[in-house]
């Protein structure tokens, strides 16, 4: 990191400006959620996040019940 922050910084430099300066994205959660049902590959995502935090959620409480005295 400290090799390259240098480099970003004559990168800012070039370009007229800072990182911070630049325009935020716009848009709601509703059009991020419209994205989201519109493209297979996020879905795709959202869908194994959704899993995978079950499947965690039901194993902690498995060993929670486990070592329950």
């Amino acid at each position: 990191m400290v090799r390259l922050r240098p480099e970003s910084l004559a990168e800012e430099a070039r370009r007229g400006g800072t990182a911070a300066e630049e325009k935020a994205l716009g848009g709601s959660a509703w059009a991020g959620l419209v994205a989201v049902t519109r493209s297979r590959y996020l879905l795709g995502i959202s869908g194994f996040v959704l899993v995978m935090t079950v499947m965690a959620t039901f194993i902690y409480f498995t060993r929670l019940a486990m070592v329950r005295p």
